[in-house]
């Protein structure tokens, strides 16, 4: 177990993406550590995030987030944004984790990324990809990047 605060948010940034019913802005499902503000794991998505994409975005940042295979290394705490969901609950207290409903926060991180592409639209997998490359400028760390090496390691292909 680590001793550190991950935290569960989401948010519409302003950056469009073309989809087959135009164009949208899409909604940005982040794992964040909270001390460091690095993200650990993310997902874009057409609608607001589900039970289901909630969770695998934290299996995600629990699987992909350490280079250290075989090993899970789950935070401390963990802080969601509400509605807190009564799954993650139920995981938080099988994995000795403390879970807490908070309110939604902007991520200075995204807002700057957000200028930085403003009027600008992209299809979904430039928008992952940019994202997932700022990440790794900012932090050190991919969250898609690593997740594709770790399906190739085992065999799968990820787009």
């Amino acid at each position: 177990m680590q001793e550190t605060t991950w935290r569960i948010s989401w948010q519409e940034p302003s950056v469009r993406v073309r989809t087959t019913q135009g164009t949208r802005k899409p909604f940005l499902l982040l794992v964040s550590d909270e001390t460091t503000g690095k993200i650990l794991a993310f997902g874009s998505l057409q609608d607001p995030p589900g039970e289901a994409d909630i969770l695998l975005v934290l299996f995600d940042a629990l699987v992909f987030a350490r280079q250290d295979s075989g090993h899970l290394y789950p935070p401390a705490h963990l802080c969601v944004q509400h509605p807190l969901l009564s799954e993650l609950l139920r995981a938080g207290k099988s994995l000795d984790i403390t879970v807490e409903e908070v309110v939604p926060q902007t991520i200075p991180f995204v807002q700057q990324w957000e200028r930085d592409l403003a009027e600008r639209v992209l299809d979904r997998i430039q928008y992952t990809r940019l994202f997932d490359r700022a990440c790794e400028r900012t932090f050190g760390y991919a969250p898609f990047l690593a997740k594709q090496q770790a399906a190739r390691r085992v065999g799968l292909w990820m787009r």
